[in-house]
């Protein structure tokens, strides 16, 4: 037995070499990740959940292939993925262990050492179980806050880039990324055009992570004297399909072929930068240093970009790890990066401006053509509140937000008079003339000092003159406010994605936010709204009232301060999304699970013996009172695990040791073992017994009563320091009430058994006094095990009904295809012979046959091997109508092919670790056919 890491550690671990080396080995988990496979279904038997999960992930990290068949197989793994985290989890953090478990999937992927990827296999393999300490502590190492499970918080960026632009990450990646991070809203920005399997990728991978995702086109147009950059985002939109058409349009595809044209000519502006860096910069450099570097070739740096276009981001990543590879002293050195920074941006600035240039009055017009709703965008990146108010002014309404916060800009000390913006805009909002004319008169005041800005002095006495037509812009729809990190994925010196407004999270995270000083110097206005909605109850089938938290946002930023309430969602002081995670010097969260079960249950039984041991004088508590108080335990966790996922009498393949989960038995134990010297020793003998004279002999009711309350606290606390939820601690404090009258009850049950066995009061009284502990312990654990048992029970049942609720909905849904497929034909009548219907399907429908059979099979699976299944599948029964019940039935015939259906598993549906699929079926189905057969006869 190895005294670190377990041997399926190694196994995973050989499994991501596997994948990471061969693409054969990915390909062959590659049909499990089909949207019919269900998590709990057949594909357990084919590869366990982890290796499931790894494999998914694989297809997704680094690839940023963008043709049509790499989209579709990454839209296909997320899919499988988010389906596998979601569906396939059971803990109280359902949402928070599937961002851990996520997170730590792409730490394996990116790590290179040996050593690390055991301990991140490891990791991977205890999230799974989902306990609440281990993944709150994985929150913490990987920087991340603890989102509200109802996933109600006001988490948002309004400004990413993916590696179609400036960025590193494929629209997938990205979209992970922004889940794992909290971020439920997102605009992702691309220039001057939008290329349409990025935007498929995009809104189809947000789509299934359930992220309401935005797409903007930043242009850069010329305005009088400078050139200002503005972000058109269409809407109005059904879903990506329509958005997807609107791309399609021949008056889109014009405007985007002129989009395109000014997006190479930005792209040539920076390969000149990159030559004004080889021809003044870098000759500099060499001086300076005594090196000598290379002139940087320009066909490298476009091999380099790959699919995004040429940026200044790109061109610093390029020349500082090309700098790097040669000079490693300069890796890490913040003071060369900040200065060939401003050199690159300044050298920028003194380019000449691309000559086909839309204008602001030429660019309105063109997005207006296009007939589409659509929101403008102002980055007021380097602009002043004189610039803004005359765009806007000249804009005539058509500017619907300003981008009044930039993180990256913020940390990157470029500076914007953000407050004095976002006062202009709120007076523009509330049409207070009074103000607006303060501030366009203080606006004239700087431009009497200096003769050059006459121009701009008269055109302010215009807008003055004009104020209520400037008000009147926004009378019906306020100038609302943006905010957006700008975040590229890359090497930065900001926190990364995403921003969150701090009363939407909870506690914990908050104090969090505080302490590590994310708070950002803005404040947003939000309003707690509670409503009541109607929920399906999967117990009735039927609609329910349920109370729903939700935030409303009054204004999007109310005021500029030091600290406020919006917080980023990276760490402040690392290195944004590629900060590297807390590590931890000790190797104790690695040791074996066997290791780890033993030092458990001694760490229970050794306080526990001695407590009994150094207080007793009889040999049977004195040696085996550990034994018992112990054996109660276990045998009321072994009970309550088995009852509560089905009882010992079961017609399915779950044996009664499968329902036990021996880690939580260990936990149990080492618990109550240390309770004993609390209960048994301090609380019973040295408080009660030595300090207030409260015995068994002259206050029974008074003794096991504080005995059950001391009991039920000390359980409390620990559920709390394990990280479960209060609602359980809460339970297990009122359990210690309930536990008193069964404690009386048993106490008096042993006084009258020792008097009728012939022992004096006296020596009964004794013997009741030194049992008292683990009579107060036994009826303890007796209502544990109804409380607990009938929670393991709820639990196990309702995971099974959202199975069969999910593929139910997915068997009629393929039923009703059939329908359209034969509409002269009653499908119905055809399931009577399903060899019949295979071959017709097989011939009309690619892939309809294989999502029927895997379907049912599913079906048969959860029947068979789920706990609590044979009891949700008599209530999803009874709940269906009599016309459902009859599809229901007629479906499962297509059980009776065994030869089409060995078939389709020989050709790979399943993959090619198929037989332990096609064994359980040819075993199996057959008695799940006879069980059906008889529950449609009743």
């Amino acid at each position: 037995m190895s005294l670190f890491f377990d041997k399926a550690d190694y196994e995973l671990l050989q499994t991501l070499h596997k994948l990471r080396e061969r693409s054969d080995a990915s390909s062959r988990f590659r049909r499990l990740f089909a949207p019919y496979f269900h998590p709990r279904g057949i594909k357990e038997l084919v590869a366990r959940r982890e290796v499931r999960l790894l494999a998914a992930m694989t297809n997704l990290i680094d690839t940023l292939d963008q043709s049509d068949e790499a989209v579709d197989a990454r839209l296909t793994a997320l899919k499988s993925l988010y389906q596998e985290v979601i569906h396939g989890a059971c803990s109280t953090l359902k949402l928070n262990t599937a961002r851990v478990l996520l997170q730590i999937m792409k730490g394996m992927l990116r790590e290179n050492s040996h050593k690390q990827q055991l301990r991140l296999a490891h990791d991977l393999r205890i999230a799974l179980l989902g306990h609440p300490r281990f993944i709150r502590s994985q929150l913490t190492r990987y920087h991340l806050l603890e989102m509200p499970e109802e996933w109600n918080q006001v988490s948002f960026d309004y400004h990413v880039h993916d590696a179609n632009t400036k960025g590193r990450k494929s629209p997938t990646h990205l979209i992970i990324d922004a889940w794992i991070k909290g971020v439920r809203s997102l605009q992702v920005i691309y220039y001057c055009y939008v290329p349409e399997n990025a935007a498929k990728e995009l809104l189809c991978a947000a789509e299934i992570m359930g992220i309401d995702v935005r797409i903007g086109v930043e242009f850069r147009v010329s305005f009088k004297w400078r050139q200002i950059d503005m972000i058109w985002a269409p809407r109005g939109f059904t879903g990506s399909t329509g958005f997807l058409n609107f791309l399609k349009r021949p008056d889109t595809a014009k405007f985007f072929s002129d989009g395109r044209k000014q997006a190479g000519q930005s792209g040539r502006t920076i390969l000149q930068l990159l030559k004004e860096f080889n021809q003044h910069y870098l000759p500099k450099l060499n001086s300076k240093l005594k090196t000598n570097f290379k002139s940087l070739n320009e066909a490298d740096f476009l091999v380099a970009v790959k699919f995004g276009q040429p940026s200044i981001e790109h061109l610093l990543e390029f020349i500082t790890e090309h700098l790097v590879s040669i000079q490693p002293s300069l890796r890490g050195d913040a003071i060369f990066e900040s200065e060939l920074e401003k050199w690159l941006y300044s050298r920028l600035s003194q380019l000449p401006p691309p000559d086909d240039q839309f204008s602001v009055n030429k660019f309105l017009q063109l997005t207006k053509n296009l007939k589409a709703g659509f929101r403008l965008t102002l980055n007021l990146s380097g602009l002043s509140l004189a610039d803004v108010i005359e765009a806007i002014y000249d804009c005539e309404g058509a500017v619907t937000h300003l981008e009044v916060f930039n993180l990256k800009d913020h940390f990157g000390g470029h500076s914007t008079p953000c407050d004095e913006i976002n006062c202009f805009r709120q007076a523009l909002n509330r049409g207070d003339l009074i103000r607006l004319k303060r501030i366009i008169r203080n606006c004239r005041k700087q431009f009497s000092s200096d003769s050059s800005l006459a121009g701009r002095d008269e055109k302010f006495r215009t807008i003055l003159h004009h104020l209520p037509q400037l008000i009147d812009y926004y009378a019906r729809h306020p100038l609302g406010a943006r905010i957006g990190s700008d975040s590229t994925g890359r090497f930065t010196r900001h926190p990364g994605m995403g921003l969150v407004v701090l009363e939407s999270l909870p506690l914990r995270a908050r104090r969090i936010a505080i302490k590590e000083q994310r708070q950002l110097p803005l404040t947003a206005s939000i309003a707690c709204v509670e409503t009541s909605q109607l929920h399906p109850d999967l117990f009735r089938y039927k609609k329910r009232k349920k109370n729903v938290v939700s935030w409303r946002n009054d204004d999007d930023i109310a005021t500029f301060g030091k600290n406020g309430n919006v917080i980023s969602l990276g760490a402040i002081g690392n290195s944004g999304e590629t900060e590297q995670p807390v590590e931890t010097r000790s190797r104790l969260p690695y040791l074996s699970s066997n290791v780890k079960i033993f030092l458990k249950l001694a760490g229970g039984f050794i306080p526990a013996f001695l407590s009994f041991f150094l207080t007793r004088d009889w040999w049977l508590l004195a040696y085996g009172g550990a034994f018992i108080w112990l054996g109660i335990t276990a045998v009321r966790n072994i009970i309550q695990s088995v009852l509560g996922g089905g009882g010992f009498k079961r017609a399915d393949l779950l044996k009664w040791n499968d329902f036990i989960s021996w880690q939580r038995v260990a936990d149990s134990l080492l618990y109550t073992g240390l309770s004993v010297p609390l209960l048994d020793w301090l609380v019973k003998t040295v408080v009660l017994d030595r300090t207030f004279n409260v015995t068994a002999e002259n206050n029974t009711v008074a003794l096991f009563s504080i005995i059950a309350v001391v009991n039920g606290c000390y359980i409390a606390g620990h559920n709390l320091f394990r990280g479960l939820p209060r609602s359980v601690a809460l339970i297990n404090l009122f359990r210690a009430f309930l536990s008193i009258p069964p404690a009386i009850f048993i106490g008096w049950l042993l006084q009258e058994s020792l008097l009728l066995s012939g022992f004096s009061m006296a020596l009964t009284a004794i013997t009741l006094q030194q049992w008292a502990a683990v009579i107060s312990k036994t009826a303890s654990d007796l209502v544990a095990g109804i409380v607990e048992g009938y929670a393991d029970r709820h639990a196990n049942l309702t995971q099974r009904l959202m199975d069969y609720q999910i593929k139910i909905k997915e068997l009629f849904a393929a039923y009703t295809r059939l329908e359209i497929i034969f509409p002269e034909k009653d499908v119905l009548e055809m399931f009577k012979t399903p060899k019949r219907l295979i071959a017709s399907i097989a011939g009309n429908q690619k892939n309809m046959d294989k999502e029927l059979i895997v379907d049912v099979m599913d079906l048969l699976y959860f029947r068979m091997y789920q706990p609590q299944a044979r009891n949700a599948f008599r209530m999803v029964l009874k709940n269906l109508d009599r016309d459902e019940r009859k599809i229901f039935f007629r479906t499962q015939n297509v059980l009776t092919r065994e030869r089409e259906i060995s078939l389709l598993f020989l050709e790979g549906v399943a993959g090619k670790r198929f037989s332990r699929v096609l064994s359980f079926y040819l075993l199996y189905a057959p008695i799940y056919l006879r069980e059906l057969k008889a529950l449609a006869e009743k």
